[in-house]
């Protein structure tokens, strides 16, 4: 299977192996993109206001400030990490008689003798974590 030579090269951009046994010279300007991206932008506006100068002149206060920041962040994701989950809205409490047999006893006035109130032991327990 032949194939057809082509008439003229395209330089969309990407290089085309083929052409290079061609008698056409391959200019590397038409090879790749010379737009400058955005870390090469943001270099070039360190550059401008002099930031990089002052990094490389100052490289103990620049690596000691990295370092704490570094630390203060690890701490800070450890105690996030590690923080008691907090109190529901709605406090749940479980509240069951105590003993084996719940029996209530009617509290009377003592003055007139009409039942006032009803007593009965219970044990209250929450659901919340008890170190609060």
């Amino acid at each position: 299977m032949a194939e057809s030579p082509r008439s003229e090269p395209s330089y969309d951009g990407h290089l085309d192996l083929d052409d290079l046994d061609t008698d056409l010279a391959t200019r590397l300007e038409l090879l790749g993109d010379d737009e400058p991206r955005l870390g090469d932008r943001f270099r070039e506006l360190l550059e401008r206001h002099g930031v990089t100068a002052w990094l490389r002149t100052h490289r103990l206060a620049t690596a000691s400030t990295a370092a704490i920041v570094a630390i203060a962040v690890v701490a800070s994701g450890l105690w996030w990490a590690a923080r008691p989950a907090p109190l529901p809205a709605q406090p749940r409490v479980l509240v069951k008689v105590s003993g084996p047999d719940p029996t209530a006893a009617i509290e009377l006035d003592t003055r007139t003798g009409q039942p006032v109130g009803v007593r009965q032991d219970l044990n209250l327990t929450t659901a919340e974590r008890s170190e609060v």
